[in-house]
């Protein structure tokens, strides 16, 4: 959403949507580390573990931050993330996922 519009270009000189979007992806980063092994299980196919791993890329390497790297998580992998998340949840909410009511 943030991208909306823009090239790589754009998105390299401004500030305030490459802050943002960072703050997206370690939030979705966070999000998937609190799924934790559950993500896989409700929802296969995305690479679980570098979703969660990005979070910790991001906050560990803001030095030197390959922009190209958050380019494409930001216009191929999130939008990819959320489609698979959108499909996966009908069988979640229909309770065929393997979170227990009471979790």
């Amino acid at each position: 959403m943030h991208t909306a519009g823009m090239d790589l270009e754009h998105f390299r000189t401004d500030v305030k949507t490459l802050d943002a979007v960072e703050r997206n992806l370690q939030m979705i980063s966070e999000a998937a580390i609190r799924l934790g092994e559950q993500a896989e299980t409700l929802c296969p196919g995305p690479e679980w573990r570098d979703i969660r791993g990005l979070g910790n890329w991001l906050r560990h390497q803001y030095d030197g931050i390959d922009l190209d790297v958050i380019w494409h998580a930001a216009t191929v992998d999130a939008p990819a993330l959320r489609e698979a998340v959108l499909a996966a949840l009908p069988d979640v909410e229909r309770g065929s996922g393997s979170v227990a009511a009471d979790e």
